[in-house]
């Protein structure tokens, strides 16, 4: 994990455009893999959207539309998990 963390530490802008463009490119690969299996998992037993989560995490480091996606999804799921039950399931007795 050493040389990962270090070579996305390298990962700046200001990079030779090779290595950046292999690195970006690694994460485009791991990512798709990740949303592709999640979107498998979705139908197959399994836990797709864990794995659709990271793929989406993963490309929100690169490109601002992921990011976008990610911050609507976070949002979305605050928004439902703090949501008051739609049925009230308490029974008053009296």
């Amino acid at each position: 994990m050493d040389q990962l963390e270090q070579l996305e530490q390298e990962a700046d802008p200001d990079m030779e455009i090779p290595m950046r463009f292999f690195i970006v490119s690694a994460k485009c690969i791991a990512a798709a893999s990740l949303i592709t299996t999640g979107t498998f998992l979705l139908v197959l037993p399994g836990t797709g959207i864990p794995l659709i989560a990271a793929g989406i995490a993963i490309l929100a480091t690169e490109f601002a539309w992921a990011e976008s996606v990610q911050q609507s999804a976070v949002a979305l799921w605050q928004h439902l998990w703090h949501a008051p039950p739609v049925v009230d399931f308490s029974v008053e007795v009296h």
